[in-house]
């Protein structure tokens, strides 16, 4: 079996939640000089 390198997942955020209304803002005000994108964030900070 071969082993997979990436894996695609969909994220749906609501602007009537306010946990996602946070989640949003957090990734709006990424300092992008730091991380290459918000996937990478995202990606990173789950694994730290």
């Amino acid at each position: 079996m071969e082993k997979k390198e990436f894996r695609h997942v969909t994220v749906r955020l609501s602007y009537n939640s306010p946990e996602h209304m946070k989640i949003m803002g957090i990734l709006d005000d990424l300092n992008l000089a730091v991380h290459k994108s918000k996937n990478q964030f995202i990606i990173y900070r789950r694994i730290a």
